[in-house]
């Protein structure tokens, strides 16, 4: 048991990293910016950084790849050509899958990615036809 706690506290803890750099990350951006991660680990065996902009965006900016909107099963929908999030759920799923290329003009979109060989995490805008593909925080070296 003790072992079990001892990795769920370290790995909680390089989780709560990653998001802290994320926070540092969107604090440059606009208020109510539209982000959109692309951020991965591939030591891990679960999407754990699927959510990672969510807490650092409360108040800030708008997680443009949020899936439950666009879902129909929750209170919030999604109505199509929204300005908030993704509507349409075949896209969510093509932007997991790495296939998602953003052709909005009227949205000012920005992805937090990996640079630096994994070091960092950066912000930039998406430009429209812009493939949106994960960065890896654990690059092989």
């Amino acid at each position: 048991m003790a072992a079990f706690f001892s990795f769920s506290y370290m790995d909680d803890g390089a989780l709560n990293f990653a998001e802290q750099k994320v926070a540092r990350a969107i604090a440059a951006l606009p208020p109510d910016a539209r982000v959109i991660s692309t951020l991965k680990d591939s030591r891990l065996y679960v999407p754990a950084l699927q959510h990672v902009v969510d807490r650092p965006c409360i108040g800030r900016c708008f997680d443009f790849a949020d899936y439950e909107p666009s879902t129909g099963q929750f209170r919030l929908r999604a109505q199509p050509g929204n300005s908030f999030v993704i509507s349409d759920y075949a896209d969510i799923a093509k932007l997991e899958r790495g296939q998602f290329a953003f052709n909005r003009t009227d949205v000012a979109l920005y992805r937090v990615f990996s640079c630096h060989a994994g070091q960092e995490i950066c912000v930039d805008r998406v430009l429209p036809g812009q493939q949106l593909l994960e960065e890896d925080l654990a690059p092989m070296q």
